[in-house]
């Protein structure tokens, strides 16, 4: 990647969801306008984040950050890894407290930064099961104090979370094992595979936010169907009473 696009991700990720789209075409427009074809391909392959990693990057951009959350996390790995049950059972309740009050000042500041933000069970679990995922592995912890974080991440219970394609642009973390020499490709092989890549982004792009919309549509459609519940209770309790009347 050149260098261009690590400040054009640190600008368009600090930018509300539905302002994403315009405002990276715009960067990617100022690339090209400025002879950069490479750069306009890069920033135009930049996927939107959803709901849930929007939130979770608003929270790796804030004043706390997330300090206090590394440290735990850090605290229960050591634990873990020591086999110690009488400590890590002591921070897994930490832990659920930490997520719970994470997952609150997630919403409280993106009501701040958008009046318009609908806060749904769909994007609190999203956020929920990605904070837990940082917890568990330190890849996925770089994932989230990245503030570029695409979408959410889920923790099986074991193994490494696969943070392959959630973030924005490559973490600057190389795990010992995994420092080994790259495979030489050719120029064109390269620019071939690319181009292939943006355009595979591209497309997960459009996929994600349907799929946004799809789960805002079911939020909406189980909130009218408990409204609807109501309704119906309260116009059968009008009607025992007149039929006692």
């Amino acid at each position: 990647m050149t260098a261009g696009i690590e400040a054009a991700a640190e600008e368009l990720y600090a930018v509300l969801p539905a302002e994403f789209i315009a405002a990276r075409n715009a960067r990617a427009k100022q690339a090209r306008s400025g002879g950069d074809e490479q750069l306009h391909e890069e920033i135009k392959a930049l996927r939107k984040p959803s709901v849930a990693a929007w939130l979770v990057n608003v929270l790796a951009r804030s004043e706390e950050g997330f300090d206090a959350f590394s440290d735990l996390s850090h605290r229960l790995r050591d634990a873990q890894s020591n086999l110690d049950a009488p400590t890590m059972k002591e921070l897994g309740q930490e832990r659920t407290r930490v997520v719970a009050e994470l997952v609150e000042r997630a919403v409280f500041l993106a009501k701040e930064a958008d009046p318009t933000f609908r806060d749904t069970g769909t994007v609190r679990d999203q956020v929920t099961s990605t904070l837990t995922a940082a917890v568990a592995d330190p890849t996925a912890e770089a994932a989230i104090t990245s503030g570029r974080l695409v979408t959410p991440l889920s923790y099986a219970g074991f193994g490494e979370v696969d943070v392959s394609d959630a973030v924005a642009t490559p973490l600057h973390l190389v795990r010992d094992q995994e420092q080994k020499p790259a495979a030489k490709k050719s120029p064109t092989r390269g620019k071939a595979d690319q181009r292939a890549l943006n355009r595979a982004r591209v497309e997960l792009d459009r996929a994600e936010e349907a799929l946004e919309e799809a789960e805002e549509a079911y939020d909406k459609a189980r909130s009218d169907r408990h409204q609807a519940r109501l309704d119906v209770k309260r116009a059968q309790v009008a009607v025992d009473e007149l039929e006692e009347s």
